[in-house]
Protein backbone atom coordinates (compact mmCIF):
# COMPACT_ATOMS: atom_id res chain seq x y z
CA UNK A 1 0.00 0.00 0.00
CA UNK A 2 1.17 3.52 -0.75
CA UNK A 3 1.11 5.65 2.38
CA UNK A 4 1.49 9.42 2.27
CA UNK A 5 1.26 12.03 5.00
CA UNK A 6 -0.68 15.24 4.43
CA UNK A 7 0.23 18.08 6.84
CA UNK A 8 -1.37 21.48 7.16
CA UNK A 9 -1.80 24.37 9.61
CA UNK A 10 -5.06 25.92 10.81
CA UNK A 11 -5.68 28.69 13.33
CA UNK A 12 -5.86 27.65 16.97
CA UNK A 13 -9.34 27.56 18.49
CA UNK A 14 -10.33 25.87 21.77
CA UNK A 15 -13.55 24.38 20.39
CA UNK A 16 -11.60 22.97 17.45
CA UNK A 17 -9.29 21.25 19.94
CA UNK A 18 -12.22 19.16 21.22
CA UNK A 19 -13.13 18.16 17.67
CA UNK A 20 -9.54 17.25 16.81
CA UNK A 21 -9.44 14.93 19.83
CA UNK A 22 -12.59 13.20 18.55
CA UNK A 23 -11.12 12.93 15.03
CA UNK A 24 -7.90 11.48 16.50
CA UNK A 25 -9.80 8.90 18.58
CA UNK A 26 -11.64 7.68 15.47
CA UNK A 27 -8.55 7.66 13.29
CA UNK A 28 -9.63 10.47 11.00
CA UNK A 29 -6.32 12.25 11.64
CA UNK A 30 -3.05 10.58 12.59
CA UNK A 31 -1.84 13.32 14.94
CA UNK A 32 -1.98 17.01 15.72
CA UNK A 33 0.11 19.48 17.67
CA UNK A 34 0.07 23.16 18.57
CA UNK A 35 2.75 25.41 17.10
CA UNK A 36 3.59 29.06 17.57
CA UNK A 37 4.44 30.90 14.35
CA UNK A 38 5.03 34.68 14.39
CA UNK A 39 3.36 35.04 17.83
CA UNK A 40 0.20 33.23 16.64
CA UNK A 41 -0.84 29.71 17.59
CA UNK A 42 -1.75 27.11 14.99
CA UNK A 43 -2.66 23.44 14.90
CA UNK A 44 -0.39 21.29 12.79
CA UNK A 45 -2.60 18.44 11.61
CA UNK A 46 -1.29 15.29 9.96
CA UNK A 47 -3.41 12.85 8.02
CA UNK A 48 -2.19 9.50 6.76
CA UNK A 49 -3.42 8.83 3.25
CA UNK A 50 -3.43 5.19 2.19
CA UNK A 51 -4.36 4.54 -1.44
CA UNK A 52 -7.79 2.96 -1.91
CA UNK A 53 -8.55 2.93 1.84
CA UNK A 54 -11.34 5.11 3.19
CA UNK A 55 -12.57 5.29 6.77
CA UNK A 56 -15.42 7.70 6.13
CA UNK A 57 -17.04 8.98 3.02
CA UNK A 58 -18.86 12.06 4.35
CA UNK A 59 -19.04 14.56 7.15
CA UNK A 60 -22.37 16.36 7.35
CA UNK A 61 -22.99 19.54 9.33
CA UNK A 62 -26.30 19.26 11.18
CA UNK A 63 -26.51 22.51 13.17
CA UNK A 64 -25.66 26.03 12.12
CA UNK A 65 -25.59 29.22 14.19
CA UNK A 66 -28.87 30.31 12.61
CA UNK A 67 -30.49 26.88 12.85
CA UNK A 68 -29.35 24.83 15.86
CA UNK A 69 -30.63 21.27 16.20
CA UNK A 70 -30.98 20.04 19.79
CA UNK A 71 -31.48 16.39 20.64
CA UNK A 72 -32.88 14.69 23.76
CA UNK A 73 -31.64 11.50 25.43
CA UNK A 74 -34.72 9.65 24.15
CA UNK A 75 -34.02 10.75 20.58
CA UNK A 76 -30.33 9.86 21.01
CA UNK A 77 -31.29 6.31 21.99
CA UNK A 78 -33.40 5.98 18.83
CA UNK A 79 -30.62 7.49 16.73
CA UNK A 80 -28.10 5.07 18.22
CA UNK A 81 -30.21 2.07 17.19
CA UNK A 82 -30.54 3.31 13.59
CA UNK A 83 -27.11 4.90 13.02
CA UNK A 84 -25.01 1.84 12.11
CA UNK A 85 -21.36 2.91 11.87
CA UNK A 86 -22.16 6.64 11.86
CA UNK A 87 -20.83 8.80 14.68
CA UNK A 88 -22.72 11.91 15.78
CA UNK A 89 -20.96 14.71 17.63
CA UNK A 90 -22.92 16.63 20.25
CA UNK A 91 -22.10 19.88 22.01
CA UNK A 92 -23.01 19.43 25.66
CA UNK A 93 -22.11 21.08 28.94
CA UNK A 94 -19.02 18.82 28.95
CA UNK A 95 -17.82 20.04 25.56
CA UNK A 96 -18.04 18.21 22.24
CA UNK A 97 -18.62 14.49 22.72
CA UNK A 98 -19.71 11.57 20.57
CA UNK A 99 -23.26 10.27 20.80
CA UNK A 100 -21.89 7.08 22.39
CA UNK A 101 -20.33 9.08 25.24
CA UNK A 102 -23.44 11.25 25.55
CA UNK A 103 -25.56 8.15 26.12
CA UNK A 104 -23.12 6.79 28.72
CA UNK A 105 -23.13 10.14 30.53
CA UNK A 106 -26.88 10.65 30.04
CA UNK A 107 -26.28 14.02 28.34
CA UNK A 108 -28.27 15.73 25.61
CA UNK A 109 -27.26 18.79 23.64
CA UNK A 110 -26.86 20.40 20.25
CA UNK A 111 -26.24 17.95 17.41
CA UNK A 112 -23.26 19.39 15.53
CA UNK A 113 -22.27 16.96 12.78
CA UNK A 114 -22.13 13.33 11.75
CA UNK A 115 -19.42 11.38 9.98
CA UNK A 116 -20.30 8.22 8.13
Amino acid sequence: MNKKVLSFHINFNTSLLQNLKIFKNFGLISKFSIEKINNKYYFLIQINIIKNTFFIKNIKLLSTPSKPFFITIKALNLLNKKSGNSVYVISSGMGNITHHNALKLNKSGKLLYVFY
